[in-house]
């Protein structure tokens, strides 16, 4: 397999003084500079992390270096760096982050003028700038400035507000929004508040060394919170990750909801407007797919964090929604992943349709499923390790199964099962994501695939442990 030199699945992630060092952070900021043409107006930001202030520095000094105007919105969820790129007409921005990855890592998020991340070939563009040392400097006389733009945050609840706001309320929830001491802390329960919802905001207070979980919002270590919930008699829960374009959503008295569901009841309602593409990323299960095809959509699978990419190339005007689990971009809104949009769109969706989340996924089909890691304590053997598990899982396939190959390997069975292996692009992980109708099928599955990996890095001397859950 090939193996990245930098960005990864979401850009440039990786173990602080390892792969992310300040020296990385400037060279970053002074090659995009020299990318953009050593002028125009860019945004940075960073995330809870303790060393994303540093590191957002070095970046800045980069950018100036490099003849780029700076504006600077500090601490703030993700989404304001697209935001304010839409917003303010800028050239492009940075934001420091690791997202939901483990408080001793960090990494970067580069954007375009769309307000996306960048494209697969901007990606290639830069990093041929960084690694081949093709960075340059302006004379003293034509170094770029420095300013704040701190109402731009403002602006961004109010304009979310105004965009999500319910035409008319049915229903008002009760929830719980456990920010993880992440960057969405003040923003996802001011706009839930806003709308006239009771709001229980816990963890808002920003910690980069995530005292309160670990800051992938996924079931195993969601499942604590359900006790917080049920105490004190709340509806939902939303979580986030760290830097807030991640969101999941719990029920009381149901628990963990599979991110797919979520994004298959936002197809429903999209479609129930006006038809068109829904892309969804290659590990999105069978519900999105029976919801889309119901209502007339077209579902477009595509690889993992670039969905935006492949709803560029359809046309904005063309596509609905853009998701992967966790993640949700809709283009009426932007083209960056927002976790605060996602859980004020799916409250607007509830009081406008005045009925409790769990009775309104009666009409979204829900199958046992399976989202699996296998930790590896060395990234050496990665993509060796993948690549030999692929192999294996290509090889056993039966000639009745489809195979999809544009992220790892997914093998679609003829009784609608599947599964899908791929080495994770931020982390030392190889995933598992697996579906059926039946849970015994999908533990069965999984096994097999956890033996199989667990012996190939036993092979090359590599320990492992497995996170995750498979859910009924």
């Amino acid at each position: 397999m090939g193996i990245p030199k930098f960005f990864g699945t979401a850009g440039i992630r990786g173990r602080y003084l390892d792969v992310i060092t300040p020296d990385l952070a400037f060279k970053i900021g002074l090659s995009y500079g020299t990318y953009l043409g050593h002028k125009g107006k860019v945004i940075v930001g960073h995330d809870v992390r303790l060393t994303s202030p540093l590191l957002k520095e070095l970046i800045t000094s980069g950018f100036i270096a490099s003849g780029l105007d700076v504006y600077d919105v500090g601490l703030a969820p993700i989404s304001i760096t697209g935001y304010a790129i839409k917003k303010l007409k800028l050239s492009g921005g940075i934001y420091v982050t690791a997202s939901h990855n483990p408080p001793e890592d960090n990494g970067f998020k580069i954007f375009n003028s769309l307000g996306s991340e960048l494209l697969t070939k901007e990606e290639e563009q830069l990093e041929d700038i960084l690694l081949e040392g093709k960075f340059s400097y302006v004379e003293w006389n034509h170094v770029g400035k420095r300013g704040h733009v701190g109402f731009i945050l403002k602006d961004y609840v109010e304009d979310l507000v105004n965009a999500l706001r319910p035409d008319k309320v049915k229903y008002i929830p009760k929830i719980v929004v456990d920010a993880v001491n992440g960057a969405a802390g003040a923003y996802t329960p001011t706009v839930l508040r806003r709308l006239g919802v009771k709001v229980l905001a816990l963890n808002t207070h920003p910690d980069g060394t995530f005292p309160s979980r670990m800051p992938e919002p996924r079931p195993d270590v969601l499942e604590p919170m359900m006790k917080i919930m049920d105490g004190a008699g709340y509806d939902m829960l939303y979580a986030h990750d760290g830097d807030g374009d991640r969101l999941a959503v719990l029920i009381r008295g149901k628990g963990f909801i599979k991110q797919d569901r979520v994004i298959a009841l936002f197809a429903y309602h999209k479609l129930l407007d006006k038809k068109g593409y829904i892309v969804v990323s290659v590990d999105c299960g069978n519900a999105v797919k029976e919801v889309v095809e119901s209502m007339g959509g077209k579902l477009v699978i595509y690889r993992l964090g670039k969905t935006y990419e492949k709803a560029l190339e359809l046309g904005l005007n063309n596509v609905l929604l853009a998701a992967e689990p966790w993640k949700f971009i809709d283009p009426k809104w932007g083209l960056w992943a927002d976790g605060i949009y996602q859980a004020t769109y799916l409250t607007k969706i509830i009081m406008e349709e005045g009925k409790p989340l769990h009775e309104l996924l009666k009409q979204v089909p829900d199958y046992p499923q399976a989202r699996i890691s296998v930790f590896l304590d060395s990234n050496r053997f990665k993509y060796e390790i993948a690549g030999k598990a692929i192999e294996y899982l290509g090889s056993k396939a039966p000639s009745s199964a489809t195979l999809i190959e544009i992220d790892g390997l997914r093998v679609n069975y003829e009784d609608r099962s599947w599964i899908l292996v791929r080495p994770s692009g931020t982390e030392p992980k190889i995933r598992i994501y697996c579906e059926s109708l039946k849970y015994d099928k999908v533990r069965s599955m999984v096994n097999e695939m956890v033996s199989v990996i667990n012996k190939l890095a036993k092979e090359r001397g590599v320990k492992t442990h497995v996170e995750g859950t498979i859910l009924p």
